[in-house]
């Protein structure tokens, strides 16, 4: 199926004859963005192949019902891989050289914390864009809020850090991680940094490693069965005899599990926006865009919606998206404990179906505390080294996140939230300016580095359009 995709093609090695340019982008640099004018015959193996798969999974088992079951197996250690998964890499928790792979540090839920006091740190450097947040997935989405998180895990001895309630409370910052709002600050980890990916989050294992980071022994997902059906109903789409019905059937089965309904005839774009929900901060996106030729629309899409964002911020103190959430200046949080509420874990479940709503608005603490759903923090109690033998309020209940709450609730406390946004467009234009800063969204797009740093001090150069500088 890669092989049947667009790609830039340096023309100067290139025998053009073989190639379909897309209509839509434009030469740039002696290269052009094609794909092989037999990219069908590829389709009609892909097709093949996905198709075998899908109607004969051998162990692998699709949850019809639950997005959330193949994220909970790669979390729980459970001794094998999660039933979806097509090739899993298993790890070990504590091993050094198999403890953990690098999701769960890199790109899982962020945290900043000292060892033996709760996870260990995680930089979460796959951050969501607000607008594809707010703005792109439908409300109803069951991924969403498993996909992307608002909160992280927050510790760092001798203070209380990034909440209010805790300073006033002379909580001393020792015994225990607790939950965090990740504002919109250029920070990494559990400071800030903004939405991150909720999918790997250390906090739901069974008993989480505490004593150094990156063995964790979170499996390292690669291929699950929802890739299988999303790539056969793009094969079905593309390959030489369409397969429309095959097509529909497969790329329903996610889309019906998001809580989403069904659809006929599909197209080439709805699969590629499915996979952009499906597979949210695992970094299918950009790759996915490349090779379908829909990288121009979508980032152009993506930038626009930013700038109304940010626009509407400035001018509003709150922006309403098309599908009915609205993002303010500010939102509101409490500290809470889950379990004195009647919950029976500190680490939430995904969102209620009935909280999955346009501009949805806890009307309680608890409904606050569960909405948005998969987040809150692991049990600490076995380690308590508290401060006065007391737990502090674990978890946060949130209000304001998807409406323009104006007032401060009563027992909250007040943050930046799109103020700060447009203080980061402000300050260095990170999230309009810098979002595929100087390209043209028509121009053959430039997306590999070739060449190191270290080949640029020897004087090599490139065909690509990159400066042979660093």
């Amino acid at each position: 199926m890669e092989a049947a995709s667009y790609q830039t093609y340096r023309l100067d090695v290139t025998d053009a004859s073989r190639l379909e340019k897309h209509p839509d982008y434009t030469d740039i640099n002696n290269a052009t963005y094609a794909r092989p004018t037999n990219y069908k015959s590829y389709y009609d193996i892909a097709y093949d192949a996905f198709k075998y798969v899908a109607e004969n999974p051998g162990a692998v088992k699709f949850d019809a019902n639950n997005y959330s079951t193949f994220f909970t197996q790669l979390h729980a250690a459970d001794g094998g891989v999660a039933d979806e998964s097509i090739f899993e890499d298993e790890n070990v928790q504590g091993s050094s050289t198999t403890g953990n792979c690098e999701r769960p540090y890199a790109i899982g839920r962020p945290a900043t914390s000292s060892n033996k006091f709760g996870v260990c740190k995680s930089y979460g450097q796959a951050r969501i864009n607000p607008a594809f947040y707010y703005g792109m997935f439908d409300p109803k989405d069951v991924r969403r809020d498993i996909s992307c998180t608002v909160t992280g895990s927050y510790l760092k001895a001798g203070t209380a850090g990034i909440r209010d309630d805790l300073k006033e409370a002379g909580y001393d910052g020792k015994g225990c991680c607790y939950e965090v709002i990740l504002g919109f600050n250029m920070k990494t980890s559990g400071d800030g940094g903004g939405i991150a990916c909720g999918k790997f989050d250390e906090n739901r294992q069974v008993n989480p490693y505490i004593t150094k980071q990156r063995m964790s022994g979170i499996n390292a997902p690669y291929m699950r069965i929802s890739e299988v059906y999303l790539g056969l109903a793009e094969a079905a789409l593309m390959k030489t005899s369409p397969d429309q019905s095959t097509a529909d059937t497969y790329y329903n089965l996610t889309h019906k599990r998001a809580g989403l309904g069904t659809k006929s005839g599909v197209t080439l774009e709805d699969v590629v926006d499915e996979r952009g929900f499906e597979f949210a901060g695992e970094g299918d996106r950009r790759w996915t865009l490349i090779r379908t030729g829909f990288i121009g629309k979508k980032v152009k899409a993506v930038k626009e919606l930013t700038k109304k964002m940010i626009d509407g911020l400035k001018a509003n103190g709150y922006y309403t998206f098309e599908n009915g959430n609205t993002i303010g200046n500010y939102i509101y949080y409490k500290g809470v404990d889950p379990t004195a509420m009647g919950l029976s874990s500190r680490v939430t479940a995904p969102t209620p179906e009935a909280m999955l709503k346009a501009g949805y608005e806890p009307t309680t603490d608890l409904e606050a505390t569960r909405f948005p759903g998969w987040r809150g923090q692991h049990d600490w109690d076995a380690y308590k080294t508290y401060k006065n033998g007391k737990f502090p309020n674990s978890n946060i209940a949130i209000k304001g996140l998807f409406t323009n709450v104006t007032a401060t609730p009563a027992g909250y406390y007040k943050k930046e939230w799109g103020k700060a946004i447009v203080k980061q467009e402000e300050t260095n234009g990170f999230y309009y300016e810098d979002l595929f800063k100087g390209w043209d969204f028509k121009s053959a797009p430039i997306y590999l580095v070739p060449i190191s740093q270290n080949g640029l001090i020897g004087g090599l150069t490139n065909g690509y359009g990159f400066t042979s500088e660093f």
